[in-house]
This record gives C-alpha cells, structure tokens and sequence, in this order.
C-alpha cells in the first residue's frame, strides 16, 4: 500500500465492519424474525462494501454520482411498483427485490457519506481522520461511518421489537 495510505484509519474501517457483524449477530442470531436472514444481511452489507470500493476506485466520482441519482429515482419511485408486481406474481420475488433495495439504500448512503466527507473535510471531527486528498482514506472513512450507522440500524430495529 502506498505510504499515504492511513493504516490506522484502514484497521479502524475494518474494525468497524467486524463490530457491526457482531452486534447484528448478538442482537438477532436467537430472536426475533430477522434471524431466519440474518447470514443474507451479512453477505448484501459486505457485498455491497465490496462493490462499492470497486466503484470508487475504477468509476470518476462524476458518474458515481450520476448512478446514484439513477439509484435514488428506481429506489424511491419505481420500488413499491415492483413490490406490487412480485406480490400479485410470486412471493419469492419480494425477498430478491427487498435485497435489492437494501443493496441500492446502503450504496446511496456510502456515496452521500463520502461527498459529506469531501464537503467537510475541514471539520474538526472529521480531521481527526486525516483523510488527505487519497481515495484510499475516504474509502475507508466511508466503510467507518457507514459500519457505525449499520451498528445504530441494529440497536435501533432490536428495540424495535423489543416493543412491538
């Protein structure tokens, strides 16, 4: 790895995705309906970590953001279309299409934090990750607050039925 990399912001990314695998796991692995799926919302968030960083390496940030407007307009506009469509036809086409749009919201949210990093670079907080101008450190950066929000999804969906 180049030396501009921040290995301690890598280390604090990875520590991050591993602390959300287990808080998920602690959370729902013996309750509530999510644990029938719970090794699929491992996979689609670790799969759509991977994806991501493959997109923002190889792909201009111009036409990663261009693909996000796309996303957000088949999330938001066409998403309970297809969800009526699947229900009329099979059931087994609403978890493929739930899936995706787990995998289409969790990429928007990894676009939007990585431009909110760019936008505050300045900020106090966020300068204590050095992320300099290397794609490398956003990336990670990106992967750390997105884990940490995945944590917050978990403790706030167990509450979530912990009430219902």
């Amino acid at each position: 790895m180049p030396q501009s990399v921040n290995k301690k912001l890598l280390w604090l990314s990875l520590a991050a995705i591993v602390l959300a695998w287990v808080v998920w796991t602690l959370l729902f692995y013996n309750n509530t309906p999510l644990q029938d799926v719970l090794w699929e919302i491992h996979a689609i968030y670790t799969g759509t970590l991977l994806a991501y960083c493959i997109i923002r390496y190889t792909i201009p940030a111009v036409w990663v953001e261009l693909f996000k407007v796309f996303i957000r307009t088949m999330f938001r506009v066409w998403l309970i279309i297809f969800i009526t469509l699947a229900i009329g036809k099979q059931m087994e086409r609403v978890g493929f299409i739930l899936s995706v749009t787990f995998i289409f919201g969790y990429f928007e949210g990894l676009v939007d934090i990585d431009r909110w990093l760019i936008n505050n670079e300045r900020t106090p907080v966020i300068g204590l990750l050095k992320l300099s101008e290397k794609k490398h450190n956003h990336v990670f950066a990106t992967i750390f607050v997105m884990s940490i929000i995945h944590i917050l999804c978990a403790v706030i969906i167990r509450l979530f039925y912990s009430f219902y």
